[in-house]
């Protein structure tokens, strides 16, 4: 705390202005304490986002207060989306409806019932290979090249949840279009800080989306949805390696460009 307070105090108190010039307006105790209380959030927000990461294997044995899942619901509510539509549908699993949509996806991949999941593009693949890499090599999993059943293990972990004791699966009116889907992206990040800043982990995942007809039969979601993702969520097993697994990202300037005079 006091590295932090070391590098904001002469911006959130006003000390340095009112240093280097004196005909300077010096700002009241209640104004320097909302400018500290505003740099304190901005730096908790910059935390937050840093800290999360995905959780690939959750505790079992440790019930997550639907409390709290609720809270981080009801202010993610608050998030932006076009035009004020708030396109997002969420349906929220636990106990036993959640042990009967596991064993059905895991049954259905075990079966090698075709997964309906849009490819991606050759220009981006390589994305996924960094992915695998990292996931699968020592840095995760650590499976040996050729250790199928291993491999197969982690594959299904994906129909399992990763354990997770609570999962909500993300939707959209499938008559609602590309900028709808964006409100809604918007509004998951908002959801999984919000689950972070309480000490949860969470996992998103597109592997379970693949067998739709499945979640909705389960869960009784609407035809007229389409799913977007599952959020796996709980409390991290920190013992396990693999929650330790941080990917890394592109350089910021790969991604943003300015045009300016």
């Amino acid at each position: 705390m006091s590295l932090i307070l070391k590098n904001i105090m002469p911006q959130a108190f006003g000390c340095r202005d009112h240093i280097q010039d004196d005909n300077k307006p010096t700002m009241s105790s209640e104004q320097t304490f909302q400018r500290h209380e505003i740099q304190s959030a901005r730096n908790a927000v910059a935390g937050t986002i840093l800290d999360r990461h995905s959780t690939r294997a959750f505790c079992t044995g440790q019930a997550v207060p639907m409390s709290v899942v609720e809270d981080c619901f009801s202010i993610a509510q608050h998030a932006p989306s076009s035009t004020n539509i708030q396109p997002w549908r969420v349906t929220v699993a636990s106990g036993e409806p959640l042990k009967r949509l596991s064993a059905a996806l895991i049954a259905a991949f075990e079966n090698k019932e075709e997964l309906k999941i849009d490819a991606i593009p050759e220009s981006y693949n390589h994305y996924r290979s960094e992915l695998g890499h990292h996931v699968y090599g020592p840095n995760g999993y650590n499976i040996a090249r050729g250790d199928t059943e291993a491999m197969t293990k982690t594959l299904i972990d994906n129909f399992n949840f990763y354990n997770a004791p609570v999962v909500a699966v993300i939707s959209i009116d499938k008559d609602l279009k590309k900028g709808d889907v964006l409100s809604v992206g918007i509004y998951l990040q908002t959801l999984l800080l919000l689950l972070t800043e309480k000490g949860l982990g969470t996992q998103v995942s597109a592997a379970p989306t693949g067998y739709p007809d499945i979640i909705k039969r389960e869960l009784g979601i609407d035809e007229n949805l389409d799913i977007l993702c599952t959020v796996g969520i709980g409390f991290e097993n920190k013992s396990q390696h693999i929650n330790s697994l941080k990917m890394p990202r592109d350089d910021w300037k790969q991604s943003v460009r300015f045009v300016m005079e």
